[in-house]
């Protein structure tokens, strides 16, 4: 799926890379370790797509999706 964002909508923009699959450990270290909030986390490269079926992992992300928008955080996914 690809959204067109507004990037003046985010204060700060992080980026991290070879998370293998590990989203929600990705989006609780931002929220609660770090407090991010405002920010664009750009995703580079080894991100874990493929290795469940689609719905799984669209199950995964719709279910983090709510912690996002609430604190403002996009994640930016590119797969390599």
């Amino acid at each position: 799926m690809i959204n067109q964002v507004d990037l003046r909508a985010y204060k700060s923009v992080k980026y991290v890379g070879d998370i293998h699959g590990l989203f929600k450990t990705l989006v609780f270290d931002a929220i609660n370790r770090r407090k991010y909030k405002n920010c664009l986390i750009i995703v580079c490269g080894d991100i874990g797509f493929g290795f469940v079926s689609f719905k799984k992992e669209k199950e995964n992300l719709i279910y983090l999706e709510r912690d996002l928008a609430k604190n403002n955080i996009c994640l930016a996914l590119f797969r390599g």
